[in-house]
């Protein structure tokens, strides 16, 4: 099952960031990732588990920390940050990659307030044995 950001009203990751680099914009929380120290504070205030802290990417490359480097033999070490759905932001659509690319078109993305009511509930009786 995944661990999904539940992209809180009142985030407790956001409020736990010492660099301010967890904000809520629209209605969704996002990581800068370039004012991210990777202390994971975020990381332990997340009711949810769902943010990660992993080594930053460029251009397919790996990011080295300046100023750290591996004790034993002094190679740099790749520099961190925290990560976790931001609902696909950087989309032009604006659905969610794993909403576009369910099988069953289960998945959706909830606004928050119903855009229709619920389906009625139906009810199974199983005869008692």
């Amino acid at each position: 099952m995944p661990v999904q950001c539940r992209h809180c009203e009142n985030a407790p990751c956001a409020h736990a960031c010492p660099v301010q680099a967890i904000r809520q914009e629209d209605g969704v929380v996002m990581i800068d990732e370039e004012r991210c120290i990777g202390c994971t504070s975020c990381v332990l205030a997340c009711p949810f588990g769902a943010i990660e802290v992993s080594p930053v990417y460029r251009a397919g490359h790996v990011i080295t920390q300046s100023g750290l480097t591996h004790r034993a033999n002094r190679t740099a070490l790749p520099r961190t940050a925290a990560s976790k759905c931001d609902l696909c932001a950087e989309t032009e659509n604006g659905q969610p990659a794993c909403v576009e690319a369910c099988p069953n078109h289960v998945l959706r993305l909830a606004s928050g307030i119903s855009d229709s009511p619920p389906e009625p509930r139906r009810e199974v009786f199983f005869p008692r044995l």
